[in-house]
């Protein structure tokens, strides 16, 4: 544990960057969203376009965020892969140091925001009119768990490509690309047929938090509309989102090492 804390700390020292620029961007995006929605000293900007537009930009940053920083973490050891021979760590504890910053990353700027935004709709209440105050924080956690269980996907997704395109690329050339995006279609496919399984149903509905019977929350202001968002988590789809990072991980790990080996 003490050698993963001092791989943190490096990745840190080196990636701090990152973690500062993504974090100004985001305050940026909130005051942006805060100005927006609570003047109309503007009249030709509709207030929904600049929810709905700063809204779609930290979507797109807490969703990817993790998955560049990761990867431009990682950028020097594509280069060079036979420098992590010469690491006394373990090959998980150097792909965990980056994964737990890059997450981390993302996690500061969701909850930073959020914070930002919870503030500004206690001292001058809410600005989506739809929902109290109460309400609005259980949306908000919500799309927090969401977006940043997603962004975590996206991640490791990432990783596991980047690391199968090196794997592959010495022998299939121009073919590693075409035949990635093929499996990546494969993926796909075979995740919406195992999401409409009644297993995968009855594993992902276990466990409520929060209250199921309670009406879905759905926002809509002129041309923005989010909905219908369930005001429950469930402890089942957390723990399998567990099991597809720890997968992705592993396997990105293991073939990455494998690689380096080569």
């Amino acid at each position: 544990m003490k050698q993963l804390y001092g791989l943190v700390k490096k990745e840190f020292t080196l990636m701090k960057g990152w973690l500062y620029g993504t974090l100004l961007i985001s305050i940026i995006l909130m005051a942006i969203a805060g100005i927006g929605t609570s003047t109309r000293s503007v009249e030709w900007i509709n207030n929904s376009m600049i929810f709905g537009f700063v809204f779609l930009v930290l979507i797109c940053i807490y969703l990817f965020i993790p998955m560049i920083v990761l990867l431009e973490s990682l950028k020097t050891e594509w280069q060079r892969a036979d420098i992590w021979l010469h690491s006394p760590s373990t090959i998980f504890q150097l792909f965990g140091s980056k994964v737990l910053f890059a997450g981390f990353v993302g996690l500061i700027n969701m909850v930073t925001s959020v914070v930002l935004f919870l503030v500004y709709a206690g001292i001058f209440g809410s600005p989506v009119v739809e929902l109290s105050f109460s309400d609005l924080i259980v949306f908000i956690a919500i799309l927090v768990y969401s977006f940043y269980t997603i962004s975590l996907l996206i991640m490791c997704l990432g990783l596991f490509f980047r690391v199968l395109y090196h794997l592959i690329k010495p022998t299939m050339n121009s073919f590693a690309m075409p035949i990635l995006v093929l499996l990546f279609i494969v993926l796909a496919l075979a995740n919406e047929k195992v999401k409409s399984m009644v297993l995968y149903e009855k594993v992902t509905t276990l466990g409520p938090i929060g209250d199921p019977s309670k009406e879905p929350f759905y926002i809509e202001r002129g041309m923005f509309f989010i909905g219908p968002t369930e005001p429950v988590i469930y402890s089942g789809e957390i723990l399998l989102s567990l099991v597809y990072l720890v997968i992705l991980f592993v396997v990105s790990a293991v073939l990455f090492e494998r690689k380096v080996r080569l």
